[in-house]
């Protein structure tokens, strides 16, 4: 018979001590990764799940560690579970600000680039040099301009009712109700800058439906101007709350009722904004080739709403993957919950010449098959 040097009983205890912290370890932040998902419908299912788990893997663990290699597999089952658990915890409660940060600026991203292409379509909607249209939309646009800084700037003088006159003659000319001067009280030069702004794109809205439906390149006018419209409202709405409140913020964000959280909730209302704008312009635009499928694609829910739960934990994990504290989330779980126990086995693992290691489960005779 071989005969091998025996652990020492401190070493063991040690061993055993150490194991028994990580597979604490693990079954407290299993069931803190479970708590979104409910199991059970309770907030104490991921207790019941994280138990169960937790008693597999001491009972196959000392199994595996007393020589039957079968106990090993089991074990090592349990161990993803608690590892991919322990993910579904560490990972959002690590990186959940800068997910939002993330999407915030993707939206922001989109954002400007879905104004930008809707605002260009506005030259292809039934504009053309041979009736004049596009170069009356270009100088009832300078006009208007022109009307809101000078009231802005001075009131309604002289030279903001000239530039009002010239934009009523385009007006006129097609057709369309004019504006006309307006007293307003006490109302600043602000307020009445923005009166009559929301006036004369009024009337540019008629001129654009009108050119539009001559021109035939949409199916619906006026839905494809109002989509146009809205990315326009989004833009100047949500871009200063983007850039200035939610992508600089550094302060920790809790993921305990992420859906509930007033940044969460801007980016969910500024995608639906977003596909409510792009389906006018997809739509009113349908079988022409105006707009391609691919130009104003829709967004749906934002990831945001999702932190918390295993489906996003594995989607953000995959589309970060190349990211340091990705990595750095991932090392730290697998240490915990498979590399530290599986250390210990293969120090504590028996020998053919060994009594069994640590103590026995009940009483009688030990087992001799598993």
């Amino acid at each position: 018979m071989n005969t091998t040097k025996k652990t020492p009983p401190i070493v063991q205890l040690g061993a055993w001590l150490l194991s028994l912290l990580v597979f604490a370890i693990g079954f407290w932040h299993t069931q803190l990764g479970l708590k979104e998902m409910r199991p059970f419908g309770s907030e104490w299912g991921g207790m019941a799940v994280a138990a169960i788990v937790l008693l597999l893997i001491l009972i196959t663990y000392w199994y595996a560690v007393n020589g039957k290699k079968m106990a090993l597999i089991f074990y090592v089952l349990g161990g993803i579970i608690f590892f991919v658990c322990n993910l579904n915890y560490f990972y959002p409660s690590y990186v959940a600000r800068k997910l939002v940060r993330e999407e915030a600026t993707a939206l922001n991203d989109t954002l400007q680039s879905y104004t930008n292409k809707s605002n260009r379509l506005l030259s292809v909607i039934g504009f053309n040099d041979t009736d004049g249209s596009l170069r009356d939309y270009t100088n009832m646009d300078e006009y208007k301009k022109s009307v809101v800084d000078e009231i802005k700037k001075n009131g309604q003088g002289s030279r903001a009712a000239g530039y009002l006159a010239k934009f009523n003659e385009i007006v006129a000319r097609n057709k369309i109700a004019l504006v006309e001067l307006t007293t307003r009280g006490n109302f600043s030069n602000k307020e009445l800058a923005q009166f009559y702004e929301n006036a004369l794109n009024g009337r540019m809205r008629v001129f654009i439906e009108n050119s539009a439906a001559r021109g035939g390149a949409v199916r619906d006018a006026k839905n494809f101007i109002l989509g146009i419209n809205l990315f326009d409202s989004l833009n100047r709405i949500y871009t200063p709350i983007l850039l200035d409140s939610i992508i600089p913020d550094n302060s920790e964000l809790k993921i305990e009722n992420i859906k509930n959280n007033n940044q969460v909730v801007i980016l969910q209302k500024l995608a639906t904004g977003m596909d409510e704008a792009s389906s006018k312009i997809n739509e009113a635009s349908k079988k022409k080739t105006v707009v391609k499928s691919e130009d104003f694609v829709l967004i749906g829910e934002t990831k945001s709403q999702n932190i918390g739960t295993i489906a996003h934990t594995v989607a953000s994990i995959k589309d970060r993957i190349t990211k340091v504290d990705t990595w750095a989330i991932i090392i730290l779980c697998l240490f915990v919950d498979l590399i530290v126990p599986l250390a210990i086995y293969l120090l504590l693992r028996k020998k053919e010449d060994e009594e069994e290691v640590g103590p026995p489960i009940g009483g009688g005779p030990r087992p001799e098959t598993f």
